[in-house]
């Protein structure tokens, strides 16, 4: 007897892979581009403080 779940990852895996796709079906890719740049050089996020430091050992002279 199956177990029922009160918990699907790969639902909400699927909701959060959506997500973006659905804010960006309109836009160019550059545009695409742009947004993610702004996103990483704004955003609190533990990936984009980590992006922006890298990129900043890098423009190092």
């Amino acid at each position: 007897m199956k177990m029922q779940k009160s918990f699907d990852c790969v639902e909400m895996k699927n909701t959060i892979q959506a997500q973006p796709q659905q804010q960006w079906e309109a836009l160019t890719e550059s545009q695409i581009r742009t947004e993610i740049q702004e996103h990483q050089a704004t955003s609190d996020d533990e990936v984009a403080k980590w992006w922006r430091s890298v990129r900043a050992t890098k423009q190092r002279p």
